[in-house]
């Protein structure tokens, strides 16, 4: 089953803070989607904390095997999901620091 969300209709052009993204999650959960295509048409500004827990929301449905899909990103909300998707990579590419112990 297909799903489109409006996410401009849903939340308004304004998306910061990580709560819009978790609605956005309850909202394709209780609708049990399968296919999920999310426009950002009319979105103008997205918030660096609103784009990582969306990022969260697509990796958990990819793991469930729904297809989310993203479109109508305006070019600001667009260079803000790859700021924070490299980000992201470059954050899960560092190697973990070994404990020190101090004396």
């Amino acid at each position: 089953m297909l799903n489109v969300y409006p996410v401009s209709s849903l939340y308004g052009s304004l998306l910061w803070g990580r709560k819009f993204a978790v609605q956005l999650r309850d909202r394709i959960v209780m609708d049990k989607a399968e296919h999920v295509i999310v426009d950002f048409q009319g979105v103008t500004m997205v918030s660096r904390a609103y784009t990582d827990e969306f990022l969260n929301v697509v990796d958990l449905f990819k793991k469930r095997g729904v297809t989310v899909e993203s479109k109508n990103l305006a070019p600001e909300v667009k260079k803000m999901f790859q700021f924070v998707q490299h980000r992201r990579s470059e954050i899960r590419s560092q190697k973990p620091k070994p404990p020190t112990s101090e004396c």
